[in-house]
């Protein structure tokens, strides 16, 4: 605006300049007046300077201030970015209960598993004995001293109500369990009563081997024909105790062997059991594989989860379901090698030689030891 009315008063100078001559004495005058607007317009062109400096000055300070809001924003951004990855990061890497709960459980399943290898082992050092007739056991006595022990056995623990009417034997709190499924298989525990277990382990000698055959001693060893049974017998021997290390490793894996976690002992009474400090291999592999398929705390912890936790879970199920598959292949080698067992039992058997020669060594007298 200030530069536009100075070119506009220099315009009109300069019109009144060109115009007609005037008188001499006038000339003067028109000299001062020309002075006076050249020193105006000089006047506009320093102010009209000036002001455009300003104007740039107050225009490169916008520009400064404007470039620091935008750094400052741009700082703030970044830091709160970076909160937020960082939120992010914490959230997906951190352990969930479930996590914690898992790996304890896992090294519950663990502690109890080798546990209950002890207890394969500790059975199968009494049972083993037994049916081969070693020393100390009923058979090494005699057959009928074998006999004599297993009726003594049923009438002390396991007496029925008829037996005890006929007055056969007293009272007892497990009739025939020595002969019932339920006593070895009807449960995932034994619970803290030992006599559970020696029922359980009572009930596998009656169904594989209730009277051992009697040991061969003396001269029956050294003769032609105890030799032959001797072959025989430990054949027997083989059996038998294949049979009953799968009875033995039924049995040790519904052994109380460890303590449950908090976790299982929560699932327990989520599914309606009597929560116990203790547990069996067997009943501690169910019960975690119980939480992840029923349990509605886990179910609503998963739901909850960042996509880094749900990854770690399906890797424990996963994990979980390696160590079930192995366990059942452990099985199915133990029924190949029963299934193995059975079928050179029947090829022998069709010879007739191994039936004839125990049927000899059951009704042979028991020589006399000196």
């Amino acid at each position: 605006m200030i530069r536009a009315r100075l070119l506009a008063s220099v315009a009109v100078t300069a019109s009144l300049v060109v115009a007609a001559p005037r008188p001499a004495h006038a000339q003067f005058a028109e000299v001062a007046s020309i002075a006076a607007l050249v020193a105006l317009a000089k006047q506009g062109l320093t102010y009209l300077t000036g002001g455009a400096s300003q104007i740039s000055n107050y225009l490169k300070g916008q520009v400064a201030a404007n470039q620091q809001i935008t750094d400052a924003s741009n700082t703030a951004m970044a830091r709160f970015q970076r909160d937020v990855r960082n939120a992010q990061i914490r959230d997906e890497h951190i352990l969930t209960p479930s996590a914690c709960e898992a790996l304890d459980n896992g090294q519950s399943i663990q502690v109890s598993a080798g546990n209950s290898w002890v207890v394969t082992t500790t059975l199968a050092r009494q049972t083993d004995p037994r049916g081969e007739a070693g020393p100390g056991m009923p058979a090494w006595q005699g057959q009928a001293q074998a006999q004599a022990a297993n009726t003594d056995l049923h009438k002390a623990r396991y007496c029925s109500e008829t037996e005890v009417q006929e007055g056969v034997c007293s009272t007892t709190a497990r009739p025939n369990w020595d002969q019932r499924s339920g006593t070895l298989a009807g449960v995932l525990s034994y619970g803290e009563t030992p006599e559970n277990v020696s029922a359980a382990n009572d009930y596998a000698s009656t169904l594989l081997q209730p009277v051992p055959l009697r040991a061969l001693r003396g001269d029956e060893l050294r003769s032609i024909q105890g030799q032959e049974q001797q072959t025989w017998r430990r054949r027997y021997n083989a059996q038998h105790s294949l049979a009953r290390s799968a009875f033995n490793e039924a049995v040790a894996a519904r052994t109380n062997s460890v303590t449950l976690t908090d976790a299982q002992r929560a699932q327990q009474q989520a599914q309606g059991l009597v929560v116990t400090t203790r547990g069996s291999w067997m009943q501690a592999i169910e019960l975690e594989v119980n939480r992840y398929a029923s349990g509605r705390a886990w179910a609503t912890d998963l739901q909850r989860m960042p996509p880094a936790s749900v990854l770690r879970e399906t890797a424990k199920l996963l994990a979980l379901n390696t160590y079930v598959q192995w366990q059942s292949y452990r099985v199915t080698e133990r029924n190949s090698l029963l299934l193995a067992a059975l079928l050179a039992d029947r090829a022998e058997t069709a010879t007739g030689r191994p039936e004839a020669a125990l049927r000899g060594m059951i009704g042979m007298p028991v020589p006399q030891m000196r």
